[in-house]
């Protein structure tokens, strides 16, 4: 069926989730790796698998979460060594709060 999305509603992803399959999110992915020119921004990688970084955290700035020059194209490799990949931005942020940094 088209409306498969690997076995998850709308009800059951998380609100990351819920938004990346929005127009709106592809666009300005899209217009990042344009921007980009498909070029990792670490490393200089051209083309293979890339991805969007926000390069402040998607989950604790979510007024940012659109805006052209809070992203950039990286590789996977480079992606993962930045300090808000998954949700190491949210844990530190959890520490952080209960002053234990």
């Amino acid at each position: 069926s088209p409306f498969f999305k690997h076995g998850l509603s709308k009800f059951f992803r998380t609100e990351r989730q819920n938004i990346t399959v929005t127009a709106k999110y592809q666009n300005w992915r899209k217009v990042v790796f344009e921007r980009d020119n498909y070029i990792c921004q670490k490393c200089g990688q051209r083309g293979g698998i890339l991805q969007t970084d926000h390069i402040k955290s998607f989950a604790l700035y979510p007024k940012l979460r659109f805006e052209i020059s809070n992203g950039r194209t990286l590789c996977v490799q480079c992606h993962k060594k930045t300090p808000n990949y998954g949700y190491k931005a949210v844990l530190v942020e959890e520490v952080m709060s209960y002053g234990q940094i």
